[in-house]
């Protein structure tokens, strides 16, 4: 059920609640209260590049992660070079890159993934298979993990 962001407690980040629809904006919020690295909150909101930032989480150790184009099935259709497949209501996604990006780094990522309602936190993901096709698992549907 969709709430109004406004009203969460941005100290924690609970599975299944959407924070807002602007990526950078949701970033800034947790910055402020989170402590995540400012610095890389130009990373989100470009058009066209992924919505990703490596080690800027409170204890610089994991990533941020926003799916802005979701896919809930299946597919060998690449969209400007790669794909995320959402699969077990979001347990596992699947990410399908080119062959020219490559490998990724191994860094857990706090993911957010685009709904109808905005970005919805759904989860703290770990990389379990490298490669032009990674897969991760989600650990914790809550952040900070405790």
């Amino acid at each position: 059920m969709y709430k109004n962001p406004n009203n969460y407690n941005y100290s924690r980040i609970v599975r299944g609640r959407v924070y807002g629809t602007n990526s950078r904006k949701i970033y800034e919020d947790f910055c402020d209260t989170l402590k995540w690295d400012r610095d890389k909150a130009n990373q989100f909101g470009r058009q066209g590049t992924p919505l990703y930032a490596e080690n800027c989480d409170t204890d610089r150790k994991l990533a941020v992660w926003f799916i802005s184009n979701p896919k809930y099935f299946n597919t060998d259709i690449m969209d400007k070079n790669h794909i995320n497949i959402i699969k077990n209501n979001g347990e596992e996604i699947i990410e399908k890159v080119a062959p020219f990006i490559g490998i990724s780094h191994d860094t857990g990522r706090i993911t957010f993934v685009k709904t109808k309602y905005g970005y919805e936190f759904f989860g703290v993901y770990k990389l379990v298979k490298n490669g032009t096709v990674r897969i991760y698992r989600r650990i914790s549907e809550i952040y900070p993990i405790k």
